[in-house]
């Protein structure tokens, strides 16, 4: 995955001092549970990806979460960002969540909560001997079965 890459260097070039690791995840999960600053083994930013299926709605999406430090990495703490959340959990009418979709989602930038970097489609195929694959926003096995049986 390029993204990192592309952050470090346009931070580089943004006159911050950049040092890359490369982590497989379990790495990663461990790592951005660190407090601590940088100097003592902390760290300060990292890029991943999810799926829509796990963050199409900002009460849902984990990287919006922004109660300080019970938050998902970062540790954010824009207390408004919380009560809307909440706020679109109990909203009924699509026009109200999307109201307050909108606004979370400018507070999230704003503040720093998240930095989307764009969308992007992993295309996948599949053997003609398959049958009954599923479709879905993530590889899955079950339902398989061999074409013509």
């Amino acid at each position: 995955m390029g993204q990192p890459l592309i952050i470090g260097d346009a931070l580089r070039k943004a006159g911050f001092n950049v040092q890359m690791k490369t982590m497989d995840w379990q790495s990663v999960v461990i790592q951005q549970g660190n407090q601590k600053p940088p100097g003592e083994g902390g760290w300060n930013l990292f890029a991943t990806y999810s799926i829509l299926a796990t963050s199409g709605d900002p009460f849902g999406n984990t990287t919006l979460s922004a109660a300080g430090r019970k938050s998902w990495a970062g540790w954010p703490d824009v207390p408004e960002i919380e009560k809307l959340r909440l706020d679109f959990a109990a909203a009924t009418m699509p026009e109200a969540q999307k109201t307050i979709a909108v606004k979370i989602q400018k507070l999230a930038i704003d503040e720093g909560v998240v930095g989307p970097l764009g969308q992007f489609r992993i295309p996948s195929a599949y053997s003609a001997k398959l049958s009954d694959v599923l479709e879905s926003p993530v590889t899955v096995f079950w339902n398989l079965g061999k074409a013509g049986e």
